[in-house]
């Protein structure tokens, strides 16, 4: 049996397999668009789209940092898709994403983790290229 969550990146013809399970993943559902609240209080609001984003925390050995980092790097100048495999044992569930978080002027900067020698976490955020949504089923 496989460990859970193991995922993997393709970019840029760049293929990273990571080593170590990533903590489990979040949904969010962001709306783009506006509000605002009349003079006598009434508020409106109006919604361009809808955007779906999957939440992760990345967990990645110290060794893989150098890998992690061109990724986003190139990510974030690029404003690139790229192809992520939740868990790549799984081979069949794969999304074209964007990076939303950390974007271009965020830190890329990923903590160590205390109970895991050797280990980062890094959270990040992606939106599909096709703006449908990720679900709870995601493997």
């Amino acid at each position: 049996m496989s460990l859970y969550l193991i995922p993997s990146v393709t970019y840029n013809a760049v293929t990273i397999n990571f080593t170590v399970p990533s903590k489990p993943f979040g949904l969010v559902s962001r709306g783009v668009g506006g509000f605002d609240k009349s003079a006598a209080g009434i508020p409106a609001a109006y919604e361009i789209r809808r955007e779906q984003l999957l939440k992760w925390t990345l967990t990645f050995l110290e060794s893989e940092w150098s890998s992690v980092e061109a990724w986003l790097r190139w990510a974030q100048q690029t404003a690139g898709s790229f192809t992520f495999k939740p868990d790549k044992a799984q081979p069949g569930t794969s999304y074209t994403v964007y990076l939303e978080e950390p974007a271009m002027g965020q830190d890329i900067a990923p903590t160590r983790r205390t109970d895991y020698i050797g280990a980062f976490d890094l959270a990040m955020t992606f939106r599909r290229t096709t703006n449908t949504a990720f679900t709870n089923t995601i493997l």
